[in-house]
Protein backbone atom coordinates (compact mmCIF):
# COMPACT_ATOMS: atom_id res chain seq x y z
CA UNK A 1 0.00 0.00 0.00
CA UNK A 2 2.85 2.37 0.83
CA UNK A 3 4.27 1.91 -2.65
CA UNK A 4 0.97 3.07 -4.14
CA UNK A 5 0.90 6.03 -1.79
CA UNK A 6 4.42 6.97 -2.90
CA UNK A 7 3.40 6.70 -6.56
CA UNK A 8 0.40 8.94 -6.03
CA UNK A 9 2.52 11.46 -4.13
CA UNK A 10 5.02 11.47 -7.01
CA UNK A 11 2.16 12.10 -9.45
CA UNK A 12 0.64 14.83 -7.25
CA UNK A 13 3.91 16.74 -6.92
CA UNK A 14 4.52 16.68 -10.68
CA UNK A 15 0.99 17.85 -11.52
CA UNK A 16 1.19 20.62 -8.95
CA UNK A 17 4.50 21.73 -10.46
CA UNK A 18 2.93 21.72 -13.93
CA UNK A 19 0.03 23.81 -12.66
CA UNK A 20 2.29 26.24 -10.84
CA UNK A 21 3.28 27.91 -14.12
CA UNK A 22 1.94 31.38 -14.72
CA UNK A 23 -0.55 30.34 -17.36
CA UNK A 24 -2.00 33.09 -19.46
CA UNK A 25 -5.75 33.24 -19.79
CA UNK A 26 -6.87 30.61 -22.27
CA UNK A 27 -8.79 32.23 -25.14
CA UNK A 28 -10.46 29.82 -27.62
CA UNK A 29 -11.96 32.69 -29.59
CA UNK A 30 -8.69 33.93 -31.07
CA UNK A 31 -6.35 32.29 -33.54
CA UNK A 32 -6.36 28.45 -33.72
CA UNK A 33 -2.58 28.68 -33.97
CA UNK A 34 -2.62 29.72 -30.33
CA UNK A 35 -5.54 28.03 -28.60
CA UNK A 36 -5.33 24.63 -30.38
CA UNK A 37 -1.60 24.33 -29.68
CA UNK A 38 -2.10 25.40 -26.06
CA UNK A 39 -4.99 23.00 -25.48
CA UNK A 40 -3.20 20.02 -27.05
CA UNK A 41 -0.02 20.76 -25.06
CA UNK A 42 -1.95 21.03 -21.80
CA UNK A 43 -3.82 17.77 -22.44
CA UNK A 44 -0.65 15.92 -23.49
CA UNK A 45 1.18 17.00 -20.33
CA UNK A 46 -1.55 15.78 -17.98
CA UNK A 47 -2.17 12.59 -19.97
CA UNK A 48 1.58 11.88 -19.80
CA UNK A 49 1.60 12.28 -16.02
CA UNK A 50 -1.21 9.74 -15.71
CA UNK A 51 0.60 7.37 -18.07
CA UNK A 52 3.77 7.60 -15.98
CA UNK A 53 1.88 6.65 -12.83
CA UNK A 54 -0.09 3.82 -14.41
CA UNK A 55 3.01 2.30 -16.01
CA UNK A 56 4.61 2.14 -12.56
CA UNK A 57 1.74 0.39 -10.82
CA UNK A 58 3.31 -2.70 -9.22
CA UNK A 59 0.32 -4.99 -9.77
CA UNK A 60 0.15 -6.14 -13.39
CA UNK A 61 -3.54 -7.07 -13.19
CA UNK A 62 -4.45 -3.70 -11.71
CA UNK A 63 -2.49 -1.96 -14.44
CA UNK A 64 -4.28 -3.95 -17.11
CA UNK A 65 -7.65 -3.19 -15.55
CA UNK A 66 -6.99 0.54 -15.48
CA UNK A 67 -5.69 0.59 -19.06
CA UNK A 68 -8.60 -1.54 -20.27
CA UNK A 69 -10.98 0.92 -18.70
CA UNK A 70 -9.36 3.72 -20.70
CA UNK A 71 -9.60 1.77 -23.94
CA UNK A 72 -13.22 0.81 -23.36
CA UNK A 73 -14.15 4.43 -22.70
CA UNK A 74 -12.65 5.48 -26.03
CA UNK A 75 -14.25 2.87 -28.29
CA UNK A 76 -17.50 4.60 -29.24
CA UNK A 77 -16.44 8.24 -28.95
CA UNK A 78 -17.00 10.26 -32.15
CA UNK A 79 -14.34 12.35 -33.88
CA UNK A 80 -14.44 16.03 -32.79
CA UNK A 81 -16.33 18.43 -35.03
CA UNK A 82 -13.39 20.84 -35.25
CA UNK A 83 -13.16 23.45 -37.96
CA UNK A 84 -10.84 22.85 -40.96
CA UNK A 85 -8.45 25.47 -39.56
CA UNK A 86 -8.36 23.71 -36.18
CA UNK A 87 -7.67 20.36 -37.84
CA UNK A 88 -4.82 21.93 -39.85
CA UNK A 89 -3.17 23.16 -36.66
CA UNK A 90 -3.73 19.85 -34.85
CA UNK A 91 -2.30 17.80 -37.72
CA UNK A 92 0.79 20.00 -37.81
CA UNK A 93 1.28 19.48 -34.07
CA UNK A 94 0.90 15.71 -34.46
CA UNK A 95 3.51 15.54 -37.21
CA UNK A 96 6.06 16.74 -34.66
CA UNK A 97 5.15 14.07 -32.09
CA UNK A 98 6.67 10.55 -31.76
CA UNK A 99 4.85 8.04 -34.01
CA UNK A 100 3.85 5.83 -31.08
CA UNK A 101 1.81 8.61 -29.45
CA UNK A 102 -1.94 8.03 -29.93
CA UNK A 103 -3.64 10.48 -32.24
CA UNK A 104 -7.03 11.96 -31.50
CA UNK A 105 -8.55 9.22 -33.68
CA UNK A 106 -6.74 6.40 -31.85
CA UNK A 107 -7.34 4.57 -28.58
CA UNK A 108 -6.06 5.97 -25.30
CA UNK A 109 -5.19 3.71 -22.39
CA UNK A 110 -4.17 6.20 -19.72
CA UNK A 111 -7.11 8.56 -19.40
CA UNK A 112 -9.60 10.55 -21.43
CA UNK A 113 -8.52 11.39 -24.96
CA UNK A 114 -8.95 14.79 -26.58
CA UNK A 115 -11.97 13.50 -28.41
CA UNK A 116 -13.47 12.02 -25.23
CA UNK A 117 -13.11 15.35 -23.42
CA UNK A 118 -14.56 17.17 -26.43
CA UNK A 119 -17.53 14.78 -26.67
CA UNK A 120 -18.16 15.01 -22.93
CA UNK A 121 -18.25 18.81 -23.09
CA UNK A 122 -20.54 18.85 -26.11
CA UNK A 123 -22.90 16.35 -24.48
CA UNK A 124 -23.21 18.70 -21.50
CA UNK A 125 -24.34 21.51 -23.80
CA UNK A 126 -21.04 23.39 -24.20
CA UNK A 127 -20.60 25.49 -27.30
CA UNK A 128 -17.49 25.31 -29.50
CA UNK A 129 -15.21 27.65 -27.44
CA UNK A 130 -16.38 26.16 -24.12
CA UNK A 131 -15.52 22.65 -25.37
CA UNK A 132 -11.94 23.82 -25.91
CA UNK A 133 -11.99 25.39 -22.43
CA UNK A 134 -13.15 22.05 -20.97
CA UNK A 135 -10.01 20.34 -22.33
CA UNK A 136 -7.71 22.87 -20.68
CA UNK A 137 -9.70 22.81 -17.44
CA UNK A 138 -9.30 19.02 -17.30
CA UNK A 139 -5.57 19.29 -17.91
CA UNK A 140 -5.04 21.94 -15.24
CA UNK A 141 -7.37 20.66 -12.55
CA UNK A 142 -5.81 19.82 -9.15
CA UNK A 143 -4.57 16.23 -8.77
CA UNK A 144 -7.04 13.89 -7.13
CA UNK A 145 -7.33 10.26 -6.12
CA UNK A 146 -10.40 10.23 -8.35
CA UNK A 147 -7.99 10.37 -11.30
CA UNK A 148 -7.32 6.69 -10.55
CA UNK A 149 -10.49 5.04 -9.22
CA UNK A 150 -10.52 1.62 -7.70
CA UNK A 151 -8.97 -0.89 -8.08
CA UNK A 152 -5.82 1.20 -8.55
CA UNK A 153 -5.49 1.97 -4.86
CA UNK A 154 -6.88 -1.26 -3.47
CA UNK A 155 -4.40 -2.82 -1.02
CA UNK A 156 -2.78 -5.95 -2.36
CA UNK A 157 -1.89 -9.09 -0.44
CA UNK A 158 1.61 -9.05 0.89
CA UNK A 159 4.06 -10.73 -1.51
CA UNK A 160 5.59 -14.03 -0.42
CA UNK A 161 8.81 -13.61 1.53
CA UNK A 162 11.98 -13.81 -0.58
CA UNK A 163 13.99 -17.01 -0.37
CA UNK A 164 16.67 -16.95 2.29
CA UNK A 165 19.98 -15.53 1.19
CA UNK A 166 22.35 -18.15 -0.12
CA UNK A 167 25.40 -18.70 2.06
CA UNK A 168 28.59 -19.87 0.37
CA UNK A 169 31.06 -21.74 2.57
CA UNK A 170 34.53 -20.23 2.59
CA UNK A 171 37.28 -22.14 0.80
CA UNK A 172 39.96 -23.95 2.80
CA UNK A 173 42.42 -21.53 4.41
CA UNK A 174 45.32 -23.07 2.52
CA UNK A 175 43.66 -22.55 -0.91
CA UNK A 176 46.36 -22.61 -3.57
CA UNK A 177 45.55 -19.73 -5.94
CA UNK A 178 47.96 -20.92 -8.61
CA UNK A 179 46.22 -24.30 -8.74
CA UNK A 180 42.77 -22.89 -9.51
CA UNK A 181 43.07 -22.92 -13.31
CA UNK A 182 44.84 -26.32 -13.48
CA UNK A 183 42.13 -27.76 -11.24
CA UNK A 184 39.44 -26.29 -13.50
CA UNK A 185 41.07 -27.74 -16.60
CA UNK A 186 41.37 -31.09 -14.86
CA UNK A 187 37.59 -31.24 -14.34
CA UNK A 188 37.03 -29.66 -10.92
CA UNK A 189 34.88 -26.98 -12.50
CA UNK A 190 32.07 -26.69 -9.96
CA UNK A 191 34.39 -26.95 -6.95
CA UNK A 192 36.75 -24.30 -8.34
CA UNK A 193 33.87 -21.88 -8.86
CA UNK A 194 32.55 -22.69 -5.38
CA UNK A 195 35.97 -21.81 -3.96
CA UNK A 196 36.09 -18.57 -5.92
CA UNK A 197 32.61 -17.51 -4.83
CA UNK A 198 33.39 -18.49 -1.26
CA UNK A 199 36.26 -16.02 -1.24
CA UNK A 200 33.80 -13.14 -1.48
CA UNK A 201 35.49 -9.78 -1.94
CA UNK A 202 38.82 -11.40 -1.04
CA UNK A 203 38.94 -12.71 -4.62
CA UNK A 204 40.08 -9.20 -5.63
CA UNK A 205 43.27 -9.51 -3.59
CA UNK A 206 46.40 -9.62 -5.78
CA UNK A 207 47.01 -13.14 -4.55
CA UNK A 208 43.76 -14.45 -6.10
CA UNK A 209 42.47 -12.01 -8.73
CA UNK A 210 44.76 -12.95 -11.69
CA UNK A 211 43.97 -16.63 -11.22
CA UNK A 212 40.25 -15.97 -10.78
CA UNK A 213 40.22 -13.99 -14.02
CA UNK A 214 42.07 -16.80 -15.78
CA UNK A 215 39.42 -19.30 -14.66
CA UNK A 216 36.63 -16.93 -15.70
CA UNK A 217 38.21 -16.34 -19.11
CA UNK A 218 38.55 -20.08 -19.75
CA UNK A 219 34.95 -20.63 -18.60
CA UNK A 220 33.59 -17.98 -20.95
CA UNK A 221 35.72 -19.08 -23.91
CA UNK A 222 34.00 -22.45 -23.56
CA UNK A 223 30.67 -20.66 -23.23
CA UNK A 224 31.32 -18.78 -26.48
CA UNK A 225 32.08 -21.98 -28.36
CA UNK A 226 28.86 -23.45 -26.98
CA UNK A 227 26.88 -20.41 -28.12
CA UNK A 228 28.38 -20.61 -31.62
CA UNK A 229 27.54 -24.32 -31.79
CA UNK A 230 23.97 -23.77 -30.60
CA UNK A 231 23.32 -20.92 -33.03
CA UNK A 232 24.45 -23.11 -35.93
CA UNK A 233 22.40 -26.08 -34.77
CA UNK A 234 19.28 -24.00 -34.16
CA UNK A 235 19.50 -22.54 -37.63
CA UNK A 236 19.88 -26.04 -38.99
CA UNK A 237 16.66 -27.00 -37.20
CA UNK A 238 14.81 -24.11 -38.84
CA UNK A 239 14.47 -22.28 -35.54
CA UNK A 240 12.78 -18.92 -36.17
CA UNK A 241 14.75 -16.38 -34.19
CA UNK A 242 12.59 -13.47 -33.07
CA UNK A 243 13.06 -10.49 -35.39
CA UNK A 244 12.35 -7.96 -32.66
CA UNK A 245 8.87 -7.01 -33.83
CA UNK A 246 5.82 -7.17 -31.58
CA UNK A 247 3.36 -9.29 -33.48
CA UNK A 248 0.14 -7.74 -32.29
CA UNK A 249 1.30 -4.35 -33.59
CA UNK A 250 1.40 -5.72 -37.15
CA UNK A 251 -2.17 -7.02 -37.17
CA UNK A 252 -4.79 -4.88 -38.95
CA UNK A 253 -7.23 -5.35 -36.07
CA UNK A 254 -6.94 -5.84 -32.35
CA UNK A 255 -9.36 -7.70 -30.08
CA UNK A 256 -10.75 -5.85 -27.09
CA UNK A 257 -13.11 -6.69 -24.23
CA UNK A 258 -16.20 -4.53 -24.41
CA UNK A 259 -19.54 -4.85 -22.63
CA UNK A 260 -18.78 -8.37 -21.49
CA UNK A 261 -17.68 -9.70 -24.88
CA UNK A 262 -14.83 -9.32 -27.36
CA UNK A 263 -14.91 -7.14 -30.46
CA UNK A 264 -12.40 -6.49 -33.22
CA UNK A 265 -11.44 -2.88 -33.81
CA UNK A 266 -8.90 -1.24 -36.16
CA UNK A 267 -5.38 -1.46 -34.76
CA UNK A 268 -4.04 2.10 -34.45
CA UNK A 269 -0.46 0.80 -34.16
CA UNK A 270 -0.53 -1.26 -37.36
CA UNK A 271 0.79 1.63 -39.45
CA UNK A 272 3.70 2.43 -37.12
CA UNK A 273 6.89 0.95 -38.61
CA UNK A 274 9.07 -1.24 -36.41
CA UNK A 275 12.76 -1.66 -37.18
CA UNK A 276 13.68 -5.32 -37.56
CA UNK A 277 16.60 -6.69 -35.62
CA UNK A 278 19.80 -7.21 -37.51
CA UNK A 279 20.94 -10.74 -38.29
CA UNK A 280 23.80 -10.60 -35.77
CA UNK A 281 21.46 -9.69 -32.90
CA UNK A 282 21.06 -13.44 -32.23
CA UNK A 283 24.74 -13.50 -31.26
CA UNK A 284 26.80 -10.32 -31.21
CA UNK A 285 30.41 -11.30 -30.47
CA UNK A 286 32.32 -9.21 -27.97
CA UNK A 287 34.10 -6.22 -29.47
CA UNK A 288 36.17 -3.44 -27.92
CA UNK A 289 33.18 -1.32 -26.85
CA UNK A 290 31.14 -3.99 -25.06
CA UNK A 291 33.80 -5.02 -22.49
CA UNK A 292 34.56 -1.36 -21.84
CA UNK A 293 30.92 -0.55 -21.20
CA UNK A 294 30.57 -3.58 -18.91
CA UNK A 295 33.73 -2.65 -16.98
CA UNK A 296 32.21 0.71 -16.07
CA UNK A 297 29.47 -1.13 -14.16
CA UNK A 298 31.92 -2.94 -11.82
CA UNK A 299 30.36 -6.32 -12.48
CA UNK A 300 31.40 -9.62 -10.89
CA UNK A 301 34.46 -11.22 -12.48
CA UNK A 302 32.38 -13.93 -14.18
CA UNK A 303 29.96 -11.46 -15.76
CA UNK A 304 32.74 -9.18 -16.94
CA UNK A 305 34.45 -12.20 -18.49
CA UNK A 306 31.23 -13.02 -20.38
CA UNK A 307 31.21 -9.60 -22.02
CA UNK A 308 34.98 -9.84 -22.62
CA UNK A 309 34.89 -13.26 -24.27
CA UNK A 310 31.35 -13.91 -25.51
CA UNK A 311 29.22 -10.83 -26.18
CA UNK A 312 25.44 -10.56 -26.37
CA UNK A 313 23.11 -13.50 -27.00
CA UNK A 314 19.37 -13.68 -27.64
CA UNK A 315 17.81 -17.06 -28.42
CA UNK A 316 14.24 -15.71 -28.27
CA UNK A 317 12.15 -17.24 -31.03
CA UNK A 318 9.87 -20.11 -31.90
CA UNK A 319 10.01 -23.71 -33.04
CA UNK A 320 7.16 -26.27 -33.28
CA UNK A 321 8.60 -28.51 -30.57
CA UNK A 322 11.27 -26.43 -28.86
CA UNK A 323 9.88 -22.99 -28.08
CA UNK A 324 6.61 -21.12 -28.54
CA UNK A 325 5.23 -17.67 -28.00
CA UNK A 326 2.30 -17.52 -25.61
CA UNK A 327 -0.18 -16.85 -28.41
CA UNK A 328 0.94 -19.76 -30.62
CA UNK A 329 -1.69 -22.48 -31.17
CA UNK A 330 0.92 -25.09 -30.15
CA UNK A 331 1.72 -23.36 -26.86
CA UNK A 332 1.47 -25.96 -24.09
CA UNK A 333 2.06 -23.75 -21.08
CA UNK A 334 5.80 -24.51 -21.00
CA UNK A 335 8.07 -21.47 -21.21
CA UNK A 336 11.34 -22.62 -22.70
CA UNK A 337 13.18 -19.59 -21.27
CA UNK A 338 15.59 -19.10 -24.21
CA UNK A 339 19.05 -17.83 -23.27
CA UNK A 340 19.15 -14.03 -23.28
CA UNK A 341 22.12 -11.97 -22.05
CA UNK A 342 22.77 -8.47 -23.27
CA UNK A 343 24.13 -5.15 -22.08
CA UNK A 344 21.47 -2.52 -22.66
CA UNK A 345 21.82 0.86 -20.92
CA UNK A 346 18.05 1.24 -20.58
CA UNK A 347 17.97 -2.01 -18.59
CA UNK A 348 20.56 -0.94 -16.05
CA UNK A 349 18.63 -0.23 -12.88
CA UNK A 350 19.81 1.53 -9.75
CA UNK A 351 21.10 -1.66 -8.14
CA UNK A 352 21.28 -4.29 -10.86
CA UNK A 353 21.89 -5.06 -14.51
CA UNK A 354 19.10 -6.93 -16.25
CA UNK A 355 20.65 -9.89 -18.04
CA UNK A 356 17.57 -11.96 -18.83
CA UNK A 357 13.84 -11.71 -18.86
CA UNK A 358 12.53 -14.40 -16.60
CA UNK A 359 10.68 -17.52 -17.80
CA UNK A 360 7.33 -16.79 -19.47
CA UNK A 361 8.21 -13.14 -19.97
CA UNK A 362 10.39 -13.31 -23.09
CA UNK A 363 7.67 -14.95 -25.12
CA UNK A 364 5.07 -12.65 -23.56
CA UNK A 365 7.10 -9.63 -24.68
CA UNK A 366 7.02 -10.80 -28.28
CA UNK A 367 3.28 -11.37 -28.04
CA UNK A 368 2.74 -7.81 -26.87
CA UNK A 369 2.13 -8.47 -23.19
CA UNK A 370 3.61 -6.54 -20.29
CA UNK A 371 7.07 -7.63 -19.14
CA UNK A 372 7.66 -7.34 -15.41
CA UNK A 373 9.89 -10.23 -14.35
CA UNK A 374 13.57 -10.51 -15.03
CA UNK A 375 16.86 -11.82 -13.73
CA UNK A 376 19.50 -9.27 -12.79
CA UNK A 377 23.07 -9.03 -11.59
CA UNK A 378 23.83 -6.82 -8.57
CA UNK A 379 26.03 -3.92 -9.57
CA UNK A 380 29.30 -3.06 -7.85
CA UNK A 381 29.80 -6.67 -6.78
CA UNK A 382 33.32 -7.41 -5.63
CA UNK A 383 32.99 -11.17 -5.88
CA UNK A 384 33.89 -13.72 -8.53
CA UNK A 385 30.21 -14.36 -9.23
CA UNK A 386 26.85 -13.28 -7.82
CA UNK A 387 23.45 -14.77 -7.12
CA UNK A 388 20.90 -13.71 -9.73
CA UNK A 389 18.22 -11.48 -8.29
CA UNK A 390 14.78 -12.74 -9.29
CA UNK A 391 15.90 -16.37 -9.61
CA UNK A 392 13.78 -18.71 -7.51
CA UNK A 393 16.68 -21.12 -7.06
CA UNK A 394 19.24 -18.52 -6.00
CA UNK A 395 21.58 -19.55 -8.80
CA UNK A 396 24.73 -17.65 -9.61
CA UNK A 397 25.45 -16.36 -13.10
CA UNK A 398 27.77 -19.26 -13.92
CA UNK A 399 25.20 -21.75 -12.62
CA UNK A 400 22.57 -20.11 -14.82
CA UNK A 401 24.85 -20.57 -17.83
CA UNK A 402 25.59 -24.14 -16.85
CA UNK A 403 21.89 -24.96 -16.63
CA UNK A 404 21.20 -23.18 -19.92
CA UNK A 405 23.79 -25.22 -21.81
CA UNK A 406 22.59 -28.45 -20.19
CA UNK A 407 19.22 -27.73 -21.85
CA UNK A 408 20.50 -26.55 -25.20
CA UNK A 409 19.93 -22.86 -24.41
CA UNK A 410 16.34 -23.46 -23.19
CA UNK A 411 16.53 -24.13 -19.43
CA UNK A 412 12.79 -23.67 -19.01
CA UNK A 413 12.37 -27.31 -20.06
CA UNK A 414 14.08 -28.43 -16.85
CA UNK A 415 11.33 -30.06 -14.79
CA UNK A 416 8.67 -29.60 -17.47
CA UNK A 417 6.53 -32.60 -18.42
CA UNK A 418 7.43 -34.39 -21.64
CA UNK A 419 10.29 -32.20 -22.91
CA UNK A 420 11.48 -32.77 -26.52
CA UNK A 421 14.38 -34.92 -25.33
CA UNK A 422 15.64 -36.06 -28.74
CA UNK A 423 15.68 -32.50 -30.03
CA UNK A 424 17.42 -31.20 -26.92
CA UNK A 425 19.93 -34.05 -27.09
CA UNK A 426 20.81 -33.05 -30.65
CA UNK A 427 21.51 -29.53 -29.40
CA UNK A 428 23.56 -30.45 -26.35
CA UNK A 429 25.64 -33.26 -27.82
CA UNK A 430 29.31 -32.34 -27.51
CA UNK A 431 28.86 -29.01 -25.77
CA UNK A 432 31.78 -28.13 -23.52
CA UNK A 433 31.14 -28.32 -19.78
CA UNK A 434 31.74 -25.08 -17.95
Amino acid sequence: MQELEDLYDHYRRHVEADNAHDWKSFDPTGSPWEYVIEAVAAWRTRYGRQRDLIDRLPDLEVRRTVMQRGLDADLAVPIPDWTPEEWDVYNLVERNQPPDQPRVTGLHQYGPSLRALWARAKASGADHPDAWRAIVEWARRPPSRADFPEPTFTPRPAPPPPPPARVFPPPPPDLDAAALLPRYLAGEREQVWADLVGLGAQVRDPRFEPHARAVAAETMRRARRNVETLVARLRGLGYQFWDGSVEWRRRPTMRMWYAGSTIDIPNPWASVPEPARSENSVFTPAGPELPRAAAELQLPIAVQAWFDEVGEVDFSGRHPQLCHFVDDPEYRGVDADPLLIFLEPSLVMEEGLVISLAPAEKSAQAAGEQVDDFLSIPLSSRGADAVLEGDAENRTFVEYLRRSFEWGGFPGWDGAPDPPRDLLRSLTDGLEPI
